[in-house]
């Protein structure tokens, strides 16, 4: 049963992969990203990781400690929270 609902899921994320139609934002964005990153990424020519023709209200981009997986245990998930914490009260507020 496991296995067979996890081919499941993967056949559903495929079809919407395909079927998906990406279009701009066109609010503001923020981005988490990873401090620690692989060296394919540490070369990336765009600082803003091909996220401005998608995003037309600007983007902000917001570095914590640790790598793609570590982020979300301790101790970064922390950080990570409360960067996420003030970007919530700051919209709040703009609201």
């Amino acid at each position: 049963p496991y296995n067979y609902r996890k081919l499941t899921i993967e056949e559903a994320n495929k079809q919407a992969a395909r079927e998906y139609v990406l279009k701009a934002y066109p609010g503001r964005v923020t981005v988490f990203r990873a401090e620690e990153r692989v060296a394919l990424e540490k070369r990336e020519v765009d600082p803003q990781m091909g996220w401005s023709e998608m995003v037309l209200g600007g983007l902000d981009i917001q570095n914590v400690p640790g790598n793609h997986d570590s982020i979300f245990r301790e101790p970064h998930v922390r950080t990570l929270s409360e960067k996420m914490r003030a970007c919530i009260d700051r919209a709040i507020v703009d609201i």
